[in-house]
């Protein structure tokens, strides 16, 4: 298990654990929270809190972390979310990265869904896919919007 990674993990999983069950009530954190949290402890080092890729490890590695901010803004308006989420999970690479320095945080959570899943409810599955779904939403809050049009009074 990865360290400092517990009570997210357990909160995650649970979250996870209740749409499976499809329970309605629902205690914690928000998706958006853990979509935060987990951006804060997983990713903010390289791209920065803010996503705009001036982390703290930023300067160490062989390229520059991409400015998240604008990822919508480079696709037509629109978060590819299907990428993003497969670039997480490390089933797509990154040409940029050259040998992949991203860690494939996908595999990270299956780790942890075996040390953290146990019971007849367990979908290690649906734990990875709400840590990484989590992720992309709050990627998604990150987008640069697009300034309203000035007003013509003509």
């Amino acid at each position: 298990m990865l360290a400092g990674h517990a009570p997210f993990a357990i909160a995650v999983l649970s979250l996870a654990l209740a749409g499976c069950a499809g329970s309605g009530a629902r205690s914690g954190p928000t998706r958006a929270e853990l979509g935060r949290q987990e951006f804060d402890r997983s990713c903010a080092g390289c791209h920065g809190v803010d996503g705009k890729g001036q982390g703290s490890l930023a300067g160490q590695l062989q390229q520059a972390p991409p400015d998240l901010t604008l990822l919508a803004q480079r696709n037509q308006g629109l978060l590819p979310a299907r990428r993003l989420y497969e670039v997480i999970d490390g089933r797509a690479t990154v040409a940029a990265h050259g040998p992949r320095e991203m860690p494939v945080w996908g595999q990270a959570y299956r780790l942890e869904a075996a040390d953290e899943c146990r019971g007849p409810n367990c979908r290690p599955e649906s734990y990875v896919h709400a840590r990484i779904a989590a992720l992309v939403d709050h990627v998604g809050r990150l987008q640069v919007k697009k300034p309203a049009r000035e007003l013509r009074t003509d």
